[in-house]
């Protein structure tokens, strides 16, 4: 009986893992593996992911409508729900009554903060490089740049920050 019950045990162990497949979804995740953004039931777009030591989860990006986007970063919990301690529900915008913004890139700070970087239009035409600190409340940090924000135009065409890069802090 022993030498039936150990390669059944071997068995059990490592062909549960060799059938399993790389890249499956996590049905523990939402309710079958994925989980769909959509604040504004229009058009969101996500550009950059991090992923907390505590599994929570960051995601940036924008959202809204034809020539009405806003900068958007959402916090989910572990199994995919919206972190309600964040933001609004667990999404953050910043609404621009000029245009559009994008945020493409962020990273968290050694303060907890997220920065968050992308463009911020001024008109259709013409963006600037934008910059945004939110604190861990999905509130922005006023004691970063003006009120949580930094901007600054070069010329009238378009300016952006694809990646932010934080070096010894």
């Amino acid at each position: 009986m022993k030498k039936f019950l150990l390669p059944l045990a071997s068995f059990l162990f490592f062909g549960i893992n060799a059938f399993a497949q790389p890249g499956a979804l996590d049905a523990t995740f939402s309710t079958d593996g994925i989980q769909t953004i959509n604040p504004t039931n229009v058009f969101d777009n996500a550009q950059d992911v991090i992923v907390l030591n505590d599994n929570k989860i960051f995601m940036c990006g924008t959202t809204g409508s034809f020539m009405d986007f806003d900068m958007m970063v959402v916090k989910l919990n572990e199994d995919g729900s919206y972190d309600s301690s964040f933001g609004n529900n667990g999404v953050f915008t910043l609404a621009n009554t000029l245009g559009s913004d994008f945020a493409y890139d962020m990273t968290l700070l050694p303060n907890g903060n997220i920065l968050v970087v992308g463009a911020k239009s001024l008109t259709a035409a013409d963006t600037q490089f934008a910059a945004w600190a939110i604190k861990p409340d999905g509130t922005l940090d006023p004691s970063f740049a003006v009120n949580g924000v930094y901007e600054t135009n070069l010329d009238t065409g378009e300016e952006y920050i694809s990646q932010a890069l934080i070096h010894n802090n």
